[in-house]
């Protein structure tokens, strides 16, 4: 699966930005990894692996790219609130 990977017990997710890989997040399960990687593709505009909502679509597209990953990582971070799944 592009992105994701697991390292040191934990599931990572990266994606790379004009030729710079960014990390988005540690997270706990692959399926996390894999949603929080298929919405920053979707920022990317490129094509997701796996359909996005129109919702989570119309969301995602009225932030700017500095806007999504504060609130991915934030979301990553805070563990308790977690936008994917």
């Amino acid at each position: 699966m592009r992105g994701v990977y697991y390292k040191n017990m934990k599931w990572q997710t990266t994606i790379k930005v004009d030729k710079k890989q960014i990390h988005l997040g540690t997270v706990g399960s692959q399926q996390e990894a894999a949603c929080f990687y298929e919405r920053a593709a979707f920022m990317c505009g490129r094509e997701p692996d796996f359909e996005l909502t129109a919702k989570e679509k119309d969301e995602l597209s009225k932030l700017s790219w500095d806007d999504f990953l504060t609130m991915t990582r934030s979301a990553i971070n805070s563990k308790s609130n977690l936008t994917c799944l």
